[in-house]
């Protein structure tokens, strides 16, 4: 039986997908549109990927958080409390 439902979801996963993707497209282009006129910011929208990497204009050069002023993604895995920078 586990089996048949896991075929069933998995026939639908393609459309919750595509519509998922479109989802974080618009959010995407949305915030980077509300960015773009704020010189706090610099960022670049990538080709095809759905995040956007900024970086803080009072970081950029300083080192403060590591060459360039970027800070790196931490690991998200667990509860919020377990979260912690690499």
């Amino acid at each position: 039986m586990e089996q048949l439902v896991a075929v069933e979801l998995l026939a639908a996963l393609e459309p919750l997908l595509d519509r998922r993707r479109a989802e974080l497209r618009v959010q995407r282009d949305h915030l980077a549109g509300r960015l773009a006129d704020d010189a706090r910011w610099r960022f670049t929208v990538p080709e095809g990927g759905l995040v956007l990497w900024a970086t803080a204009a009072r970081c950029a050069g300083r080192h403060r958080h590591g060459p360039g002023g970027r800070r790196r993604a931490a690991p998200r895995t667990g509860p919020p409390s377990r979260w912690t920078a690499p």
